[in-house]
């Protein structure tokens, strides 16, 4: 799903999957996905699951989280 996803991203909008490195960044993420989307959307974030690691794609590891636990733990890919 992860790679399907960033796959989609970069065919048809040009873009990647993104990754959520502090709070102002979370907020702008779930501002402009309101904004676009009209409501609160769930969305899918550039972060997959190796081992016991989470990484970003971006390779960086996790430092900020802001994450409803349930979601975070049930998946291997955000």
């Amino acid at each position: 799903m992860f790679n399907l996803s960033e796959q989609n991203c970069e065919q048809t909008y040009g873009g990647h999957l993104t990754s959520v490195q502090n709070a102002y960044e979370n907020s702008f993420l779930a501002n402009s996905a309101t904004s676009l989307f009209g409501s609160p959307q769930s969305i899918w974030l550039g972060a997959n699951k190796t081992s016991d690691n989470w990484f970003w794609i971006d390779r960086s590891l996790f430092k900020y989280t802001n994450w409803a636990q349930a979601n975070f733990t049930l998946r291997k890919v955000i």
